[in-house]
This record gives structure tokens, sequence and C-alpha cells, in this order.
């Protein structure tokens, strides 16, 4: 761990029938709307899936949200 770094962890449970890509985004997208209200200045998301990070910057998304 960094000095003065911020971790929070959230769990939420999701459909039954959602996909490892569906989890992902949603992580994802809940991490970012974490961010959004709060105070802080910088932060870093880690993903290793190129399928998330390669949706996130298309403007074109074909999946079905959870």
């Amino acid at each position: 761990m960094v000095k003065d770094q911020v971790t929070q962890v959230v769990e939420k449970r999701l459909p039954d029938h959602a996909t490892v890509f569906q989890a992902e985004m949603q992580a994802i997208e809940d991490a970012i709307n974490l961010v959004e209200h709060s105070m802080l200045q910088e932060i870093i998301i880690w993903s290793d899936r190129q399928a998330s990070l390669k949706a996130i910057t298309n403007d074109r998304i074909t999946t079905k949200r959870c």
C-alpha cells in the first residue's frame, strides 16, 4: 500500500445470468460513480480485461446491461 492511499471495497450481487464481461463493466461503472461523488482528485482503476477496456473507449455498446 502507498502512504495516504484510500481503498474502498464494494460488493454487489449481480443477476445469475450476468456474464463475466457484464460484471466487469458493472464494477468499472460503480467505481466511476463512487469517484464522481467523492473529493478525490486522482483515481486509478485497474483492469486486465482487454474487452472491457475496449468497450469503454468504444462509442457503441452492443451488450445488454445487467
